[in-house]
């Protein structure tokens, strides 16, 4: 067994910290330890209950957003989803696969928010 990395999660006076040791003192937490302790915390989370968002986002809520993600989409020859993947900075590609109904939910909706836009002044 190798220690990669020990962290302590902190709350002190409403503040959320961390604290860590690299497993190897004599050198600088590598981005790839990093990479690997986030899809650790995410899977952790993924098989808890209850899920972490328990209703769906209501129109007008604040939000923080990446602004122009980078994307891509494609589908599988062999299977019957559209793969969706957005980058983002802190948790790099989050991959998705959306069946035929989704996908064609989700076309619906991003194409009525592309015609809202549209629509506003100044907007291009």
């Amino acid at each position: 067994m190798t220690t990669l990395l020990t962290v302590s999660l902190i709350e002190e006076n409403g503040q959320i910290s961390i604290n860590y040791e690299n497993g190897d003192p004599t050198s600088l937490v590598k981005p790839e330890t990093i990479e690997q302790l986030i899809e650790v915390l995410a899977q952790m989370r993924a098989s808890m209950a209850p899920a972490r968002v328990p209703v769906e986002p209501q129109a007008g809520q604040p939000m923080q957003a990446v602004p122009d993600p980078r994307w891509y989409v494609g589908n599988a020859l062999n299977t019957p989803h559209a793969f969706v993947s957005l980058h983002h900075p802190g948790f790099g590609w989050t991959p998705y696969a959306l069946p035929l109904v989704s996908a064609k939910a989700f076309h619906e909706q991003l194409a009525h928010a592309i015609a809202a836009i549209e629509e506003q002044p100044g907007e291009e």
